[in-house]
């Protein structure tokens, strides 16, 4: 199979998951108890007046027919109106997704510059207490749970060392400092959780290539391990690598829903909560399908980079 075919097969592949998530995240909101209509209905209202709103909303239509027209408007680029806001989904999600991107991009140029800087002195200095130090902690930290991470990271630095807020309010008067500063927490635990696999998949990529024939006579060769290691090994590292990064960025877009939620951060993760807490079902819908086609895409892209810097796979037999 050529190259140009793998790709197409792959981007093909990816089409065919978005298409079946649609379907079952349509079907997983479906059979949410409850609807917007009863969910937001006075306490004494009568049951046909929460059948009148039920057909306003177009509930009383079958499943089938809401989820074709559902897919249809989506694919068109019409994400429809939120329930429960009344206003149109698509500059909800773009101001929502804005935040969550800065979020996601400050935690990776924290977490993936030190991560790999650790792993590089780990393996140049394998055996230290560095090395072993760093190992201890990144398993200690791959085993805490996001959540666990934010409440240690605001006992500290909120009730002990006032120094950064508990929740996260942006304004559009706010500088860029002051929005860093804001999601200072809420990035530094996304950093907290992604640098611990950077430092360890960086590390044992070093270590097995370094473990390498060619390494060896190399070194045979009289050359200094300082240009050993970025001569021979960092680019032979990059294919795990920058797999492992393009993951771990993904990774983020799911970690955002706690990380968002207990620090009240403006991201797309709290509005998908907000939008199921009131069964506002287009908005739940769009909220998960962005989520859907960021995760998706970042895997097609991780597959598509692995191919391109993979000299096995990028010229197939």
């Amino acid at each position: 199979m050529s190259l140009l075919k793998i790709i197409l097969w792959r981007i093909t592949q990816s089409i065919f998951v978005l298409l079946a998530l649609s379907l079952f995240l349509f079907m997983a909101v479906e059979i949410l108890p409850g609807d917007l209509a009863s969910a937001t209905a006075p306490r004494f209202v009568t049951s046909d007046q929460i059948e009148v709103a039920r057909e306003e909303l177009g509930l009383n239509r079958s499943a089938a027919t809401r989820y074709a027209d559902w897919i249809g408007r989506a694919l068109q680029g019409d994400l429809g109106v939120s329930w429960s806001k009344r206003a149109e989904i698509a500059p909800l999600l773009a101001e929502r997704l804005s935040h969550t991107a800065l979020l996601g991009l400050m935690a990776s140029c924290l977490s993936i510059p030190i991560g790999f800087g650790a792993a590089l002195i780990a393996v140049i200095h394998r055996g230290s207490i560095f090395d072993r130090l760093t190992s201890g902690a990144s398993l200690a930290v791959i085993a805490m749970p996001e959540f666990l991470i934010a409440y240690l990271l605001m006992t500290i630095f909120v009730v002990t060392i006032p120094i950064f807020p508990a929740h996260t309010v942006f304004s559009d008067e706010m500088l860029l400092f002051d929005r860093l500063h804001a999601m200072a927490l809420p990035a530094a635990t996304l950093a907290i959780a992604g640098l611990a696999p950077v430092l360890r998949v960086s590390r044992a990529c070093l270590i097995s290539v370094l473990a390498s024939g060619y390494i060896e006579m190399a070194k045979l060769k009289g050359m200094s391990f300082t240009r050993v290691i970025t001569i021979h090994a960092l680019p032979n590292v990059l294919p795990p690598i920058i797999n492992m990064v393009v993951l771990l960025i993904a990774n983020y877009m799911v970690a955002a829903f706690i990380v968002e939620e207990i620090f009240s951060y403006p991201g797309i993760g709290k509005m998908m909560i907000a939008a199921v807490k009131f069964r506002d079902i287009p908005l739940v819908l769009a909220t998960g399908m962005v989520f859907a086609f960021f995760f998706v895409i970042l895997n097609l892209i991780a597959d598509l980079l692995s191919i391109m810097v993979t000299p096995k796979m990028r010229n197939p037999s």
